[in-house]
């Protein structure tokens, strides 16, 4: 999905549903420094998934880690 630069990736289950995201770098709770913020990385994670033609819906219910 090409997200692994940003330190996101996609866990799935036994039948391929996506079931957790993860998310392995640096956050911050601040939009002005120079560290990404969860809410954009997970924006940019359901954006990418949706242009790949995926159902949004399915990725809004996964387990955030």
């Amino acid at each position: 999905m090409g997200l692994e630069k940003t330190g996101v990736s996609l866990e799935f289950d036994d039948q391929g549903e996506p079931r957790r995201m993860r998310i392995d770098t640096i956050l911050s709770r601040l939009k002005s420094d120079r560290f990404e913020n969860l809410h954009a990385l997970a924006s940019e994670a359901l954006e990418k998934w949706s242009r790949s033609g995926n159902d949004p819906t399915v990725l809004r219910g996964v387990e955030l880690t």
